[in-house]
């Protein structure tokens, strides 16, 4: 599934603009296994991303994980991220770190 969001203010920037491509790589009555691209524009540049993770039914809530790779491809700053979530009926849950590279 793909989706694009374009934003244009009034001095014609492209700031808030995001693009991404979501690919199931295995989606099975277990789990569902998939991978992330995405570009977005933000006020500090161009930021890239690759992620991947797996999702999967326990109960009354959808609970994953994920890893992603950021690039802010300007100033060629990268940082690693790891995700958890729970995702239920009125509530979702999530928890992130980030580790910048040198």
């Amino acid at each position: 599934m793909a989706s694009v969001d374009v934003k244009v203010d009034n001095e014609g920037h492209f700031t808030g603009s995001r693009g991404s491509w979501f690919v199931p790589l295995q989606d099975n009555d277990r789990y569902l296994t998939w991978s992330q691209l995405g570009l977005t524009q933000q006020d500090d540049g161009l930021v890239s991303n690759v992620g991947v993770g797996q999702r999967w039914a326990r109960g009354n809530w959808l609970v994953g994980y994920n890893t992603f790779y950021d690039n802010l491809l300007d100033e060629n700053l990268q940082r690693a991220g790891f995700g958890a979530e729970a995702w239920g009926e009125y509530l979702r849950l999530s928890a992130n770190f980030y580790q910048p590279f040198a």
